[in-house]
């Protein structure tokens, strides 16, 4: 959904990002003239996978990249976190085709698109800009190979453990709202396997499951 947002207002909203405050300059302030704000609710889908002409940046919330595995279930790719530039809307404003199904809205989502034509004057001419495009590109990086790290190295349910508790810090409750289906997409496994641990977790006392819930226990917020 679209937000009607003048330019003033925008740069407040923008400003008060903090790794976005650097931001400044002619070719920026002609890229905010002609940008446009979508915000979405936690869940929704946001449609970008085949829009080549804007880059987007997140002002609040996060973006979900999932992808499709051959037997059809669905995964997440990555993420893109607030303050951070999607790097799949970059690499499409400058024409590739990234294989990605969906994109998603994690949180109350407020997404700045910018026209792709202002892409090569912000480069060239904002160097606050050409470091924020690159510590971007950084993150994203990093947290990819965190991914491969982990599904490589780690166990599957010290991953359980640790997505919620990311969760849980992330939204400041001890209750999760989430299914075990998402959860799955989350951590690239089968729905099944995932139940199978939290039933097991559950019965260490570690957590409670309900229908779309997970609380967590002392012991599992006291465990490091």
């Amino acid at each position: 959904m679209k937000c009607e947002i003048g330019v003033g207002e925008l740069k407040k909203l923008v400003s008060a990002v903090p790794r976005m405050s650097g931001l400044r300059g002619p070719a920026w302030d002609r890229a905010l003239e002609s940008a446009v704000v979508v915000q979405e609710t936690h869940g929704n889908s946001v449609c970008q996978r085949h829009d080549n002409e804007h880059f987007g940046i997140v002002l609040r919330g996060s973006l979900v990249l999932r992808v499709h595995s051959p037997d059809g279930r669905m995964f997440n790719s990555h993420k893109v976190p607030v303050g951070e530039m999607c790097m799949l809307s970059v690499a499409m404003a400058c024409g590739g085709s990234p294989r990605v199904s969906d994109v998603i809205a994690e949180g109350d989502l407020l997404l700045l698109r910018l026209p792709s034509q202002h892409l090569d004057a912000l480069l060239s001419e904002s160097p606050e800009f050409r470091s924020f495009t690159l510590d971007s590109m950084s993150s994203c990086f990093g947290r990819m190979l965190g991914m491969v790290e982990e599904v490589a190295f780690e166990r599957l349910h010290t991953r359980i453990a640790g997505a919620l508790r990311e969760m849980g810090e992330k939204f400041e409750t001890t209750v999760i709202r989430v299914t075990h289906q998402e959860l799955a997409n989350e951590l690239g496994s089968s729905r099944e396997v995932i139940s199978r641990l939290l039933k097991q977790m559950e019965r260490d006392g570690w957590l409670k499951l309900g229908r779309g819930v997970i609380t967590l226990l002392p012991p599992f917020l006291n465990h490091h």
